[in-house]
């Protein structure tokens, strides 16, 4: 069996350790423009965000949809924002990405042609239901109790009466609707700002926060240790990304489309999906 070198886990704690402080150095630029009344933060145009509201999803992000009522026109007038210091890197990851996503919109419409639908929804299932500890584990870091006693009957019920997780049985049961949390929300929940934001090459939007939330959800996911070796689990992530591609692609498209200025709209976007889950 292979061993996992002590190498791989000391640059997972490098990463960690920068992104924990990088993510407070954005949320003390951020109060202390707040605090000078001579640099009030100007709210960034929040009229492509407000304008694409069909999309359900960010690619990258969460499989969990979301309330589109929240995001309709009237619902996004509130001020929300984030600090962009390296906003010209980040327009090359996104038209970096841009590129990338338009490059796989023939594969993953091919795929989507070949593999049914239902037979798409059963392999996502199954790879989410992998994941309850993760989930399960930020429901007890936030204190709510609630939340990881229906993540846990969803645990239960969809792997025993689910085949595994490929039949999501949970979800017809108001109580136990699928729940979405992870450790940026876990952050959040104990008062971490966005910090600042960030474009990750094909993962998309992301912020200083839920990029190190990502690197501890990934040391506390079950694939990240029952595959060997290891890269497996890197693989199997990447499978399921790709499984939801048509889906992801398609609102990607949308919300493209409708944005006056994509960059923004995107980075907007994001900022309002991921305040609406840590409110939930």
């Amino acid at each position: 069996m292979t061993t996992t070198t002590p190498s791989r886990y000391t640059s997972i704690l490098i990463l960690c350790v920068l992104f924990f402080a990088l993510s407070f150095v954005g949320c003390a630029k951020k109060t202390k423009n707040a605090m000078d009344p001579a640099r009030a933060d100007i709210p960034s145009n929040t009229t492509g965000a407000s304008q694409a509201t069909g999309s359900n999803q960010l690619i990258g992000q969460s499989d969990a949809p979301f309330d589109e009522d929240a995001f309709a026109p009237e619902a996004v007038e509130q001020e929300l924002s984030i600090d962009d210091p390296f906003e010209g890197w980040n327009r090359f990851w996104f038209s970096f990405n841009d590129h990338f996503y338009t490059a796989v919109t023939p594969l993953a419409k091919g795929y989507a042609y070949v593999v049914p639908s239902f037979m798409r929804t059963g392999i996502k299932n199954v790879y989410n239901n992998l994941l309850f500890p993760m989930r399960f584990l930020n429901c007890l870091l936030q204190l709510n109790f609630t939340k990881a006693s229906r993540e846990f009957g969803r645990f239960f019920i969809n792997s025993t009466f689910g085949i595994g997780g490929l039949v999501d049985l949970a979800k017809t049961d108001p109580n136990l609707y699928p729940q979405n949390e992870d450790f940026g929300q876990t952050l959040a929940h104990w008062g971490v700002g966005h910090g600042f934001y960030m474009v990750t090459p094909f993962l998309g939007p992301s912020s200083a926060r839920d990029g190190f939330g990502m690197l501890i959800d990934l040391g506390t996911s079950p694939t990240t240790y029952i595959f060997e070796p290891w890269y497996l689990g890197y693989i199997l992530k990447a499978g399921d990304r790709f499984n939801m591609m048509p889906d992801l692609i398609d609102d990607y498209q949308e919300l493209k489309k409708n944005a006056i200025e994509p960059y923004v709209a995107f980075r907007d976007f994001y900022v309002q999906y991921r305040d609406k889950l840590v409110k939930e």
